[in-house]
């Protein structure tokens, strides 16, 4: 009688520690699941603002896509982040360029303003420049404008350093190249979630791309040093009088 207590009570702890081991495992299991999955939507969300061809939209899919690699990137599979970093390499240009917040790094669009050019609508179709121009339907920018120095300083500054900003990420993103599945198809409807082009058909993004896209980045690089490195202290004001 003794002898099958002890077996029951053997085979009762044998048991309780086998539910305590299966239980952590699950746990940990978890814990290296949930930042991939949360990573997944970001990555998702962050597609969708994008492709919705807006300004507004483009500048929350830089938000999404930069906050999941401040929070996941260490944590990420590879396929994972050469989606991540690309999509952060893009939408980053767009940030530099159309972002209008008044805090943070100089954008194009703020050294726009500064010679009287404005920008209205959000969506691709309705998006319009607009110059200041006299009764005469001539260009004529404010007393304040700046020299073309301002377009330098913010090309050989804030620009550049988005640039190399996104370079890097490709860099990052062409070395995990063949350690995963590169390849993306965007679909359709993604790229046209309204229907209005019935022409249109799924994209697929593959390792060609991410290197033609690096290669882009390079050139405009290679261009914004080149430009800016010579004298660009020319009246503005000037040149849009006789245009």
């Amino acid at each position: 009688m003794t002898k099958r207590i002890n077996r029951m009570v053997f085979f009762l702890f044998l048991a309780l520690a086998s539910g305590i081991v299966v239980f952590t495992c699950f746990q940990l299991l978890q814990a290296d699941i949930a930042p991939l999955a949360a990573l997944d939507d970001a990555i998702t969300t962050g597609k969708q603002q994008l492709f919705a061809k807006t300004v507004s939209g483009a500048l929350q899919a830089h938000q999404t896509f930069l906050a999941a690699k401040n929070q996941y990137d260490a944590a990420a599979s590879d396929q994972q982040k050469i989606k991540l970093r690309t999509y952060l390499a893009i939408t980053r240009l767009a940030d530099v360029i159309l972002s209008n917040d008044s805090q943070g790094a100089n954008t194009l669009r703020k050294v726009f303003s500064q010679y009287g050019i404005t920008f209205t609508g959000d969506s691709s179709e309705d998006i319009k420049a607009q110059l200041p121009i006299n009764s005469q339907d001539k260009p004529i920018l404010p007393s304040s404008a700046p020299s073309g120095e301002a377009v330098c300083s913010f090309l050989s500054g804030s620009f550049l350093t988005a640039i190399d900003s996104s370079i890097a990420d490709m860099n990052i993103v062409i070395s995990l190249l063949g350690t995963s599945e590169s390849k993306e198809i965007l679909l359709k409807s993604l790229l046209d979630p309204q229907g209005k082009d019935p022409t249109l058909q799924n994209v697929e993004v593959d390792d060609g791309d991410y290197y033609l896209f690096r290669a882009f980045l390079k050139a405009m690089r290679g261009f914004i040093l080149t430009w800016t490195s010579y004298n660009q202290d020319f009246n503005a004001r000037e040149l849009a009088a006789i245009m």
